[in-house]
Parts: structure tokens; sequence; C-alpha cells
């Protein structure tokens, strides 16, 4: 008998584990967790495109920017007149 107890006391265990799992499954809101899943799932689907929108937004607002620069110089209008020497005593200077 003493053998046969352990197994028994065991097994009751393992059925008392196993209602409150069948509980905590039965409490579950099943529409719930699939609007969940479905949501992450979409977001992880869209998260490549929202970062190559993210970089598109980038470029663009870069290009502007060189836009912005080319169109206003910022060389002084006799600056193709200057020796080489000349530049080279204004870049000590600074």
């Amino acid at each position: 008998m003493s053998l046969i107890k352990p197994v028994v006391e065991d097994a009751e265990e393992l059925g008392r584990l196993a209602e409150t799992v069948y509980e905590a499954v039965a409490e579950i809101d099943l529409e719930a967790s699939a609007n969940e899943a479905i949501a992450v799932y979409t977001a992880a689907l869209r998260m490549p495109s929202m970062v190559l929108e993210r970089v598109d937004y980038n470029l663009k607002d870069a290009a502007e920017r060189i836009a912005g620069f080319s169109s206003r110089s910022v060389a002084p209008q006799s600056a193709d007149k200057l020796t080489l020497r000349e530049v080279s005593a204004k870049l000590k200077d600074l």
C-alpha cells in the first residue's frame, strides 16, 4: 500500500492543477484574443512599410534642404577669381 500512496497523491494533485487550468482557459475571451492577434499580425505586416515611408519622408526632406542650399550661394561673387594663395590666406585667418 505504501508504494501506491505517492502515485495516488500525485494523481490527485495533477487533477487539481488541471481543474485550475481548465477554469483559466474558460475565462479567456476568445474574441478579444483573436482581435489582439489580428492587430499584432497587422502591425507586423505594416512595420516594414512604415519604416520605408519614414525613409522616403527623410529623403524628401534632405532633397528639399539640398535644393535650398544650392539655390542660394554662400560664396562671394569674386570667389572664382581668387588665387590659391588668397584662399589659403583666408583659411588661415579663420
